[in-house]
Parts: C-alpha cells; structure tokens; sequence
C-alpha cells in the first residue's frame, strides 16, 4: 500500500484514503470505494487501539490524534464510519470509509438487519425504495387495511 492505495489484481487500483480531506465530502470524492474486513486489516497490520465518536466532522477535525497511528471513528450527524491513519501526526492525514455490514446486502436484507433502525437505512436506500421494501414486507392483511383506510381519506 502507497499513499492509500490498495494495489489489486493487475493493474487496477482503488483509492481508499483520502489524503488531508478537509471535510466527509472530500473523504467521498477523493475515494473510490469502502474499506472491507480484509482491507483493513491489510492497511493498519495491526488492531486499532483507539475507537471513538464525535458529534460530526467538524468536532472531529478538532481532536488531537496523537496518541494513535490508527483510529476508527463514528461522526454521528454524519451517521459514517471512518478509518483514520496519522502516519504519526497529530491530525487525520489519511481518512476512509469503513464498509458496514449492510453495504453488501439486498435491499431486502438490509430491512431485516435495520428493521429497528430506519435512520441508518435511509444512507443506504432512497425513500422511494425503503417506502416499497417495508410495503412488500407487510402481511397481506395489513396491507389491505392500510390500503381501504387510504382510499376511504381519498376525496373521489
């Protein structure tokens, strides 16, 4: 690994680090994928010592990352899971996004391992397609009360 690069098979290469970003829209548009198990523990060699939350990016930005070369970090308004290596500085020098297990699931599937957590849902479905998945998911039953509840408020 280089300036976080992952070298793949052949020649391709993916950008799982951002270098310096000065905000989580940075972090995406300078990164071409999610950092997997298997990546990350290509990446760190090691555990990560450190684990941690802030309250968003900006709190985050603020912290002395010294203690640590590598941290994982929850931002919650962000609602992201992010990979930090400081290469031994007291700032975030590189920056990822670390998979979460609902990333390589169905939509489907994402619904039954969320079912109690629709915010986090919503980053991984449109509202469109979170409104049809709990739809098909419904007892036929509860789906026709919804639906004769529905068109009895309807103005014919």
């Amino acid at each position: 690994m280089d300036g976080g690069v992952i070298k793949m098979e052949g020649k391709k290469q993916r950008m799982l680090l951002s270098r310096k970003p000065v905000d989580l829209a940075d972090v995406y548009k300078q990164t071409t994928g999610r950092i997997t198990p298997a990546e990350f523990s290509e990446m760190t060699g090691k555990e990560i010592k450190y684990r941690t939350e802030f309250e968003n990016w900006n709190k985050f930005i603020e912290s002395n990352f010294s203690e640590y070369l590598f941290w994982i970090v929850y931002l919650k308004k962000e609602d992201e899971w992010i990979l930090v290596d400081t290469s031994g500085y007291d700032y975030p020098r590189y920056v990822g996004l670390i998979e979460r297990p609902s990333d390589t699931l169905a939509p489907k599937e994402k619904i039954e391992a969320y079912k109690d957590h629709y915010v986090v849902m919503m980053n991984d479905l449109s509202k469109d397609e979170l409104i049809e998945q709990l739809w098909k998911l419904k007892p036929f039953n509860e789906k026709l009360e919804e639906a004769t509840e529905y068109s009895l408020l309807m103005d014919w």
